[in-house]
């Protein structure tokens, strides 16, 4: 099959890429995008790339990292985003999932439930008692966007720091995570990194956290060295930020999804217990990290195609979740769908460190919503999706309390699945 060329920023793409990612399926396993990048789309060849130790996470080997500075150069951005490439070293990479897991279990997690239930049911409360007279609620800004830092500043046991600042640096530095920010955007994001480096590093000369048993506490004490102070305060940096837009995105699009099949949302209303594998199939159907980004170790071979050391490899995840060959009606959300091999977490020995962190997150969001929200009804007129190449995620979507909503209720999440990989 010919090889074809896409481009990410098309804005057809951004709305709704899915009859792109069809077309290229049915054209092979392997494209090219307009930077030259490989683009890799079949379930299985995704797979596969996630778990060959010859693809990693490194940038640094790519071929063109030196002259492209995709980073910007000099920058935060760049140092801290290369203290990461570091622990992610498959001399060091084993050896710092050991040090970040044990927030991250079972146990950890679930202990977390009680009190993430109200912060949902908080901000639902106060964002449907100052919703204007027409019944409008901005998701993104009231409930989306908020709950996922209030979660992670609570992980990290830092709920002394003020939450809307730590909010707003979030999203500033998030538009430099992707390669090749616009300057501007650079400049706003250094800044932002270096205010919340700051407060980190207070953070752990202080050892401040208010719960002795924070998570940002217990990497302190277990570190013993394994880490630099720059790679430890860059990993919490990452921690930080890596699940604040993913899990806004994972909310945002799971009401798209069901708002767009009420009789599926009307099914979790009345059988709750199927809310994990709910989610699931949320990050099948419309996964926020689309794409994940690769480098080639090595030569390699790929669906025939020789691809050299150093190339760019964009390992299509949105492609994937939704390959005929590997799920039966890809196209149609369904709430009780199994089994679920999904790549939205990633898969192998890079599988997102907090993915039971970011189902219980999720499962908890999407039940507070369904119970407040009797009817989960948008204004299309306001759906706008973010300019980010490789998380999708809408930038603005208004959902419109077409009838009364619900009071509070005691939080009612079933804990199956919460802290295992479905996947």
């Amino acid at each position: 099959m010919p090889v074809q060329t896409m481009d990410f920023a098309a804005p057809s793409f951004r709305t709704d890429p899915f009859p792109a990612w069809s077309d290229l399926r049915r054209a092979g396993p392997l494209h090219r995008d307009v930077s030259g990048a490989w683009i890799v789309v079949s379930h299985r060849e995704v797979g596969r790339l996630l778990a060959d130790p010859r693809v990693g996470k490194d940038l640094r080997r790519l071929s063109t990292y030196g002259a492209q500075r995709p980073y910007g150069p000099d920058g935060l951005a760049e140092y801290y985003i290369e203290q990461w490439m570091e622990c992610r070293l498959p001399t060091m990479h084993r050896r710092w999932r050991q040090l970040v897991l044990p927030g991250f279990t079972h146990r950890a997690v679930h202990g977390l439930r009680a009190e993430l239930c109200r912060t949902a049911d908080d901000l639902l409360t106060h964002a449907l008692t100052h919703a204007p007279s027409d019944g409008q609620v901005d998701l993104l800004r009231d409930f989306a966007r908020p709950f996922p830092v209030a979660v992670i500043v609570r992980v990290l046991g830092l709920t002394d720091l003020d939450t809307d600042r730590l909010a707003q640096l979030s999203r500033t530095i998030a538009a430099v995570l992707e390669p090749n920010a616009a300057v501007s955007a650079r400049e706003a994001g250094d800044a932002a990194l270096a205010e919340l480096a700051g407060l980190l590093w207070d953070a752990v000369r202080a050892d401040r956290g208010p719960h002795p048993d924070g998570f940002l506490r217990r990497l302190v004490d277990a570190n013993k060295g394994l880490l630099s102070p720059e790679q430890l305060i860059a990993t919490v940096l990452l921690l930080f930020l890596s699940g604040n837009d993913t899990i806004t995105g994972l909310i945002a699009n799971g009401v798209l999804a069901l708002a767009s099949v009420p009789d599926q949302a009307d099914r979790l209303r009345a059988h709750p217990e199927l809310l994990p594998m709910a989610v699931e199939e949320v990050l099948r159907f419309d996964a926020p990290a689309c794409v994940a980004v690769r480098t080639t170790y090595e030569p390699m071979t790929i669906d025939g195609v020789t691809v050299e050391r150093g190339a760019a490899l964009l390992l299509a995840i949105s492609s994937a979740n939704r390959d005929p060959a590997a799920f039966a009606e890809p196209d149609v959300f369904r709430v009780d769908r199994r089994p679920i091999r999904h790549f939205a977490f990633g898969s192998g020995d890079h599988t997102c460190v907090g993915i039971g962190l970011a189902r219980m997150e999720a499962t908890i969001a999407l039940e507070a919503l369904l119970h407040r929200f009797p009817r989960l009804t948008h204004d299309p007129s306001t759906l706008r999706w973010s300019d980010a190449l490789y998380l999708r995620s809408p930038e603005n979507l208004v959902l419109l309390c077409t009838v009364p909503p619900a009071p509070e209720r005691a939080c009612g999440v079933p804990e199956v699945g919460l802290g295992r990989d479905l996947g």
